[in-house]
């Protein structure tokens, strides 16, 4: 059913936006999915968050310790494999260790800060393995390589994140963010179902030259 947020508007081309036209502006990602062009070739962005779903979003409580639920993961075994993973490889990132600690950043509420802790394959122990603050609007993230969804080769993924609408979600709204990899392009959607069960939806869609069609895995996350 509807939510009465309203959230989400017609998905255009996916076209980066310069991290310079989103200063001091919330942007919902939908936005950023609905892009025009002026006479000169640029790419603008409309439509800035609507004041409910900012509302909703602030009231979205992330913080503390959240741990994958690896028996609740809904498709995640062929959502690595379509990244590349032999299916023994995706077997192993599916079934090991791994979990997440969110805090706001700063005085801004719908601005998180995300450790992600997860299993290291060589040694067996649990670290850290990286750590990044969601910000709003359009970002970019140096990755070292060895990325079970960017890929092996070190490089840049360049991200944008805003809020939706999400009916299943507890608060109404998820946090999104698009993401433009060397593999292809992904979708992160989380959002909260009750006070201790987060859900991570996920979604890739090869490059444009690729045959193979967008798939979709769904983590869940519980509080700890």
């Amino acid at each position: 059913s509807d939510n009465g947020l309203s959230g989400r508007y017609c998905l255009a081309q996916n076209v980066w936006q310069p991290t310079e036209h989103m200063s001091n502006r919330r942007w919902s990602v939908s936005s950023m999915r609905s892009v025009s062009s002026d006479e000169d070739g640029q790419v603008g962005l409309s439509t800035p968050l609507d004041p409910a779903i900012v509302s909703a979003a602030g009231r979205t409580d992330f913080s503390g310790t959240w741990v994958r639920d690896n028996g609740a993961s809904e498709g995640l075994l062929p959502y690595l494999i379509a990244h590349g993973h032999t299916a023994a490889k995706a077997e192993q990132n599916a079934e090991r260790v791994y979990q997440q600690t969110w805090k706001q950043a700063g005085e801004d509420p719908l601005v998180w800060t995300v450790a992600t802790e997860a299993t290291n394959h060589t040694s067996g122990a649990v670290e850290i393995s990286r750590v990044i603050e969601y910000v709003m609007g359009a970002w970019d993230e140096p990755f070292k390589g060895g990325s079970s969804l960017f890929g092996e080769s070190p490089g840049v993924v360049r991200r944008q994140t805003g809020w939706e609408s999400q009916n299943e979600s507890s608060t109404g709204v998820a946090h999104v963010t698009m993401s433009e990899t060397p593999l292809g392009r992904e979708e992160t959607r989380r959002w909260l179902e009750g006070e201790k069960q987060m859900v991570c939806q996920r979604t890739y869609t090869p490059p444009p030259l690729s045959t193979e069609p967008p798939i979709t895995a769904i983590e869940r996350f519980l509080r700890q």
